[in-house]
Order: C-alpha cells, then sequence, then structure tokens
C-alpha cells in the first residue's frame, strides 16, 4: 500500500560548506534522499521524500571540539507499507526448492513455503508471475527490499466470526476511521473506468471465495439471526449501540460495501468453528474496513496486470485451478 508519513530526524553538518551552505533547506533536502530513499526505516520502504515541515536552525555540536553542527528535521515520506492480507501482483517465481520457493516484487523479496498438498504450487515454475498473498512482514533497516513471507492467491473462506460491540467510538476513533474512510473513496474513484472493463467482472467473480454469487441477507443464516445490512458510513458507525452484533459475511460480495448487524443473540453451536468476539467498535469497523480496501485494491490489481488477452491466457491454468478452489 502507497501511503505517506512524517518522520523526524537529524541531519548532521559536518564539514564548513555544509554549517555556512545559505540554501539550508536544498542541502537538507540532498542528505534526505540520498540516506532514506529506496531504503527501509520506520516500517516503510521509502521512495519519496515529500516537503520538509518543520526545520531547526544550525545546532553546533557542544560535546565536540570538530566545529561540526546538526539540523532536526521533521519531513514527510512516500512509500510503500505493505499489509497482512495485502495481495502483491506480477511477483516472479525465482528459484523452486524442495521446502521454499523464493519469488521476487519489484519493492520486496519473498518466500513461499511449500505445500505439496495445494494444487497451487503443483504448477508453479521459475520465472512465472503470480499473485501472491503477504502473511508476514519484515522491513530490514536501510536494506533497498522489504522480506515478505506469503503464499500464492487463492479464493479464500475466512473463519465466521460475530463481534458483539461493547464500546462505542470515541471522537479520536471517529477521526481515524473518516481518514481510513477518505483513503477507500480515493480507492473507489479508481475504480470508475476499469469497472467498465469485462474482465473487471471476471476477476470480481474470480477472487470470491464461491462460485455462486449469494446475497447475504437473504440466506437462511441472515433470516434467522435477523440480520440488517448497513452501509459503510461514518453516521452509522456512531449510532451502533452497545450490545449490537456485528458481521461481515464471507457469502456477501465484499463489493457490496455493506456489514450486517442484529440485536439477537448468536448462540454457541450456531455454526461450526464460529468465532465469537466482545470488543470495541473501533477494532471491529476498522477490520471491516481494511477487509473491503484490500479487497478493492486486490481486484483492481488484477484488473491492471492482467490487461490483455495474453496476459490472461498466460495463466489460464491458474484461474482454472482458482475456480476449482470456490466453495
Amino acid at each position: 500500500m502507497y501511503i505517506t508519513k512524517t518522520i523526524n530526524t537529524t541531519v548532521d553538518l559536518v564539514n564548513p560548506s555544509e554549517i555556512y551552505e545559505p540554501n539550508l533547506e536544498k542541502l537538507i533536502l540532498s542528505k534526505l534522499n540520498e540516506k532514506y530513499v529506496g531504503k527501509c526505516y520506520m516500517s516503510i520502504l521509502i521512495l519519496k521524500i515529500g516537503q520538509i515541515i518543520n526545520m531547526s536552525s544550525r545546532n553546533l555540536v557542544d560535546n565536540q571540539l570538530n566545529g561540526s553542527a546538526y539540523v532536526d528535521v521533521q519531513f514527510e515520506v512516500s512509500g510503500e507499507m505493505f499489509i497482512i492480507d495485502e495481495v502483491l501482483h506480477d511477483c516472479r517465481i525465482e528459484e523452486i526448492h524442495p521446502n521454499a520457493i523464493t519469488a521476487y516484487h519489484k519493492h520486496a523479496g519473498i518466500k513461499l513455503q511449500r505445500n505439496s498438498k495445494d494444487l497451487i504450487f503443483k504448477i508453479l515454475k521459475a520465472g512465472m508471475n503470480i499473485p501472491i498473498v503477504i502473511k508476514n512482514i519484515r522491513y530490514n533497516l536501510n536494506r533497498d527490499m522489504v522480506s515478505i513471507m506469503g503464499v500464492p492467491f487463492v479464493p479464500t473462506v475466512e473463519k465466521v466470526a460475530y463481534f458483539n460491540i461493547n464500546e462505542q467510538l470515541s471522537p479520536l476513533d471517529v477521526e481515524k476511521i473518516n481518514d481510513f474512510l477518505t483513503q477507500i473513496e480515493k480507492e473507489e474513484k479508481l475504480h470508475k473506468e476499469i469497472s467498465k472493463e469485462k474482465r473487471y467482472g471476471v476477476f470480481k467473480q474470480l477472487i470470491h471465495p464461491y462460485k455462486t454469487q449469494i446475497d447475504y441477507a437473504d440466506t437462511k443464516e441472515a433470516k434467522k439471526l435477523h440480520m440488517k445490512p448497513m452501509n459503510f458510513d461514518i453516521k452509522t458507525f456512531t449510532n451502533i449501540a452497545i450490545g449490537t452484533t456485528c458481521h461481515y459475511s464471507n457469502i456477501d460480495m465484499r463489493f457490496n460495501r455493506r456489514f450486517f448487524i442484529t440485536n439477537d443473540t448468536i448462540p454457541d453451536d450456531f455454526e461450526d468453528d464460529n468465532l465469537q468476539i466482545t470488543t470495541g467498535a473501533y477494532m471491529v469497523f476498522m477490520e471491516f474496513l481494511k477487509k473491503y480496501l484490500l479487497y478493492m485494491q486486490c481486484l483492481r490489481g488484477f484488473v491492471e496486470t492482467y490487461s490483455t488477452i495474453k496476459s490472461m491466457e498466460t495463466m489460464l491454468i491458474y484461474w482454472k485451478i482458482c475456480k476449482t478452489l470456490q466453495n
């Protein structure tokens, strides 16, 4: 995920030409670019230095006799901050070993744990480009690539979870969720044109974990629990009362941009292996929004990566396996 964040640091001025440089801001930007661009720092792979937000005057180092100085700087950076369960597209298989497979992404080195029972692993070959789901991330300081553990993308049904709200949103929570909703709106605008493409519908169906598109509101489960659909918006989130149970269904198309609520008590044995979690509204709604955003980014990534018939045909066997793995 491409993001912008603020970083605070100290820049050393080690020689007279730097200490007495008339255009201090230009000098600082040059040093920041040299030190940070293309490197991992503070859980982000920095790709661009933005504006300097705050900068102190030159301060002489008072515990040394070499005449050096420093400047405290607050500045913006932009780069890649990967997220667990994010899908990386166009990852090239590099080497295939008995117990592991290595892959390359333009911003990451990837290791796939080999699983002989997984149909996808049986068709992988060196040089093949595939989508990979991130399962673990490590930013090694000053390295030019992120280290990732992942698995090949296949449609996956997540464990069923029902969330019982025990705390409403605070004003700070509302502010954070509004910021995330703004990020979602930006992503949705990127779908305006590509949604007209035929392959958009193809991939929308392909990444859904079920072969048949079903409206969750019409299912027996939803009717039995008196589930009511709710849209993703801040007014809805702030009006959810304590004691309400919220559910983000695997069956419902993520594209519907909604979740479900009920005031009914979920029986412990209602579904095999389901999760019932009592927690605050902020954690629940941010989890729902994150899943929706990752879904939209994943969908756009497929449409943009496989933009021609030829590129689609190169992955034909992969797509067929994905279809067979749908429930």
